[in-house]
């Protein structure tokens, strides 16, 4: 169901004041309105479809072995030292004030707070949708089985963890490992919006159902949006994909995962490992 008006009011008034609160700087307290989330093919720097993937003929993510590890380049932006060194303060300011925050229940029951990690100047930016047990009790992101298959799936295009930032939508586990609730988001939402302003990916890989709701301000499902290249209400290129935790339990949507993976290698121009780089 769409968000109502005075949901949308609720939301822009509360990042308002968290933004004044937490880094200490003014936002408008109405931003104006943002386009739904829309297809990006015209807006990205190389020639791909953004009409669903189609699954390849063979290969794929589902792998035992870890491929060769792509070196990390900044391509088309203008990075200087001084540039790397505020938002680094930036950067860790903002993972400051997550680390104590108590803006929802959620701090009652965490062990740790998981705020993220990996490259501060990414070319993707993985998002997931909340910690579970394992990332609670080391306060990392996707290193339990999930995280394992997600690290296999990076190497298939030729990147490591190193190379990307991985995150997720909320920054505390649920109890249980229930699904986020609304109010839930609403709070965490800010963290993850000041982390995509200050890392500045050029894509967005967001796995499963509430990371691509959350984002794209959708209430479609994973299965009718994933393998289409879509921007968010900010404008941000955005690529929907399955879940790792969904793959670990359907396998056979492996293919379709691995296509996607393949889209998001061609719109950032990376050549997958042990297959030349199209001119």
């Amino acid at each position: 169901m769409p968000a109502r008006p005075d949901d949308l009011r609720s939301e822009a008034l509360f990042y308002a004041e968290w933004m004044r609160g937490a880094l200490g700087r003014f936002a408008a307290a109405e931003p104006p309105e943002k386009p739904a989330a829309t297809p990006v093919t015209q807006r990205l720097p190389v020639n791909v479809s953004a009409s669903r993937a189609k699954s390849p003929e063979k290969g794929g993510c589902d792998t035992d072995t870890l491929a060769p590890k792509a070196s990390h380049q900044v391509i088309g932006q203008n990075v200087t030292i001084s540039d790397m060194s505020d938002s680094a303060s930036e950067y860790e300011g903002l993972r400051a004030t997550a680390l104590v925050c108590r803006r929802c229940r959620l701090c009652e029951t965490r062990t740790h707070v998981v705020f993220g990690e990996g490259s501060l100047r990414p070319r993707l930016m993985v998002i997931g949708e909340a910690p579970g047990a394992d990332e609670d009790a080391t306060g990392r992101p996707f290193v339990g089985k999930a995280g394992q298959l997600l690290t296999r799936m990076l190497a298939a295009i030729g990147l490591g963890r190193d190379d990307v930032y991985i995150a997720n939508v909320l920054k505390c586990r649920p109890p249980e490992n229930r699904p986020p609730a609304p109010d839930e988001i609403l709070a965490c939402r800010p963290y993850l919006r000041e982390q995509i302003e200050r890392l500045r990916p050029d894509l967005l890989l967001l796995l499963g159902n509430h990371a691509t709701r959350a984002v794209l301000a959708t209430d479609r499902g994973i299965t009718s949006l994933r393998g289409t290249l879509m921007a968010s209400p900010e404008g941000w290129a955005t690529l929907p994909t399955y879940h790792p935790a969904y793959l670990l339990r359907n396998p056979d949507a492996k293919r379709e995962a691995w296509a996607d993976l393949q889209l998001a290698a061609a719109t950032l121009g990376l050549a997958l490992p042990g297959r030349p780089q199209t001119p």
